[in-house]
């Protein structure tokens, strides 16, 4: 079974919250059906590149947030977007 990429945006919908609140996006670009998630992280003009966690701690707490929501994930990547 695939997840979709409406229920991975749901079950992200915490850690969107809390980047949000620090001038970020999350969005899902790409769910693969052997389950790679490809997530894409944007800066606005206001956010400090510096602020942001780790990449490694993103992509945990991504996968957690999958997990926990029962979707069959495999890899969890990552792409950042900054806007200058």
């Amino acid at each position: 079974m695939t997840s979709s990429t409406i229920e991975v945006e749901a079950a992200l919908g915490g850690l969107r919250t809390a980047l949000e609140a620090g001038g970020y996006g999350l969005s899902v670009d790409e769910v693969r059906d052997d389950g790679t998630v490809q997530l894409a992280i944007t800066a606005g003009p206001d956010a400090c590149e510096d602020c942001v966690m780790p990449d490694d701690m993103l992509v945990l707490m991504a996968g957690r947030a999958l997990v926990e929501r029962g979707l069959p994930t495999g890899e969890v990547r990552l792409r950042k977007d900054w806007v200058k």
